[in-house]
């Protein structure tokens, strides 16, 4: 049986406190963490906790002394009392982002969550301070921005290559067609000349034409062939593909090249062997084509963990920082050759004061390679 109460008479009403921050609500205004404050309708602080001021550097006086708005980036003033103007016509509440200016004059980007009071005339809100995620926001933009630069990039110079590597093949099937086997025609028709010939004098004159022909298409092939692939890069190394390099961008351009040194025992894995031979390829011609030196140096060590090789020339340099990396196609050809096996192209230069380029390729002698 269920047992009747004493009183049936209900607890007295408690009287509705006008303050809204009496009490423990007081208390726990200013102890919070969080950026809080109160406005007024008139556009004014009425409250801000201490979080609040803290977090834009202004004493509490100061930021109820202006209309809030005075204190919001003019970028974002018009959004912004577009979003509280929203509270006057019964939406519960707004969420919106912007920047309001610290008293060291930047401005911290804040994410606001205010909800009005109607019969008080107030509005509560919340702010929470999101700069350092706009600025990773931000950098993460950049980068993305840089990617898609960087690919567009990447995808005219990969257009370039395929160009390039279409000439080489056209340079070297004309040299085959124009030089080689013109000079083998000749020799051919020397040589049927000769077999018709009766006099001595006659034949030693066609015979000397004949062994001047093919001493010319036997040049003409060895350098075509070179073109194609160092028979010394495999047969005797890296340091003796250079020197024949050397050799022959000397003869070719007047410049005094000095070759590197050969490294004993050929211990350079036959991939970077390859990789380092084109890289300094390509850098000799540079300064064959671009440098205006007088004397050109190429260096190659070797000390157990990192290969070096050094291209350095006494010639009119250029400035590496203003460089159109559009027009900078074989160094750029280099670097991405590098790249898989670890290596790097570094270039240290100034106008008229030569250049000097440096590839260095990580190297374990004992596991043969990066």
């Amino acid at each position: 049986m269920l047992r009747k109460p004493k009183s049936s008479r209900l607890p007295p009403k408690r009287a509705a406190r006008t303050d809204p921050l009496s009490g423990g609500l007081e208390r726990l205004f200013e102890l919070s963490p969080a950026l809080l404050c109160i406005a007024g309708m008139d556009g004014y602080f009425k409250r801000v906790n201490p979080a609040f001021h803290s977090a834009l550097g202004h004493t509490e006086a100061d930021l109820l002394a202006q209309p809030f708005i005075e204190f919001v980036h003019p970028d974002d003033r018009e959004a912004t009392l577009n979003e509280v103007g929203k509270l006057s016509t019964g939406i519960p509440a707004v969420h919106f982002e912007n920047r309001y200016r610290h008293a060291d004059g930047s401005y911290r980007w804040l994410l606001w969550n205010t909800t009005p009071v109607a019969e008080e005339g107030l509005l509560y809100a919340t702010a929470l301070d999101i700069t350092q995620r706009k600025q990773r926001q931000r950098e993460l933009q950049e980068t993305q921005d840089l990617v898609v630069e960087n690919e567009g990039r990447l995808q005219a110079l990969a257009a370039r290559l395929v160009v390039a590597e279409e000439g080489e093949r056209r340079r070297i099937a004309r040299g085959l067609h124009d030089d080689v086997g013109q000079t083998l025609l000749a020799a051919k028709l020397s040589l049927g000349e000769l077999l018709d010939q009766d006099a001595p004098g006659e034949r030693d004159s066609s015979a000397q034409e004949l062994q001047r022909l093919l001493d010319r298409a036997i040049q003409t092939t060895r350098n075509l062939t070179f073109d194609l692939a160092s028979e010394a890069l495999y047969e005797v190394g890296l340091g003796a593909a250079l020197q024949s390099e050397c050799e022959r961008a000397e003869q070719l351009s007047g410049i005094r090249f000095h070759p590197p040194d050969a490294i004993g025992g050929n211990p350079i894995p036959e991939a970077m062997r390859v990789i380092l031979f084109r890289a300094g390829r390509e850098l000799i011609h540079n300064v064959v084509k671009h440098s205006g030196a007088r004397t050109a140096k190429i260096s190659l060590s070797l000390d157990g963990s990192l290969i070096r090789l050094t291209v350095e020339d006494d010639g009119r340099g250029f400035d590496v920082a203003r460089r159109d990396p559009r027009t900078g196609f074989g160094l750029f050809s280099i670097g991405q050759q590098l790249h898989p096996i670890g290596g790097k192209l570094e270039i240290v230069s100034s106008p008229e004061s030569g250049t000097r380029a440096v590839a260095t390729v990580p190297f374990d002698a004992e596991g043969e390679g990066a």
